[in-house]
């Protein structure tokens, strides 16, 4: 089952907390460290992956759900 936005956010915003707190150079107002910019783009990667697969599989089911079509043309016989 794939992460909604605000977990994902809230997963991002808890690491990127860790790390800051794990790094003392890191103060707020400082910016952020070259590692956090991995993390954020990784995460995002990540995610993006996810909701594609996710939305790939939603899209196949619903496919599988739907009713046969009757056909357009029938053949004259």
């Amino acid at each position: 089952m794939a992460r909604s936005a605000s977990e994902w956010g809230q997963l991002l915003g808890t690491t990127l907390d860790r790390m800051t707190l794990a790094d003392q150079r890191l103060r707020p107002g400082t910016g952020l460290s070259p590692d956090c910019y991995r993390v954020i783009t990784d995460t995002f990667a990540f995610a993006l992956r996810e909701a594609r697969a996710a939305g790939y599989a939603e899209a196949m089911e619903s496919l599988e759900n739907q009713s046969p079509k009757k056909p357009l043309l029938r053949a004259l016989s």
